[in-house]
């Protein structure tokens, strides 16, 4: 059986999240710590509200639908 995560981070999982917060990504942070990646985006959004400076939120990079469509739609007409 595979180990519960933790559903909570510690003051030095904090630091470090506030510290690298440019460089890493919330699923990053959770396989690190241990923890979900909503765990990471809940704490990094409290740590936002504080000091707007700290934490700020990412854009996804995930393909909407639109764009996934977009591009089958580009390349069946280049095949044409």
């Amino acid at each position: 059986m595979e180990k519960a995560k933790r559903n909570f981070l510690n003051d030095d999982n904090v630091d470090v999240m506030i510290n690298e917060w440019d460089n890493k990504t919330p699923d990053e942070f959770a396989k690190d710590f241990g923890v979900g990646v909503n765990t990471v985006n809940l704490m990094a959004k409290e740590i936002n509200k504080i000091n707007n400076e700290l934490c700020k939120p990412k854009k996804r990079s995930r393909k909407t639908r639109k764009s996934i469509a977009e591009s089958a739609v580009s390349r069946y007409v280049a095949k044409v």
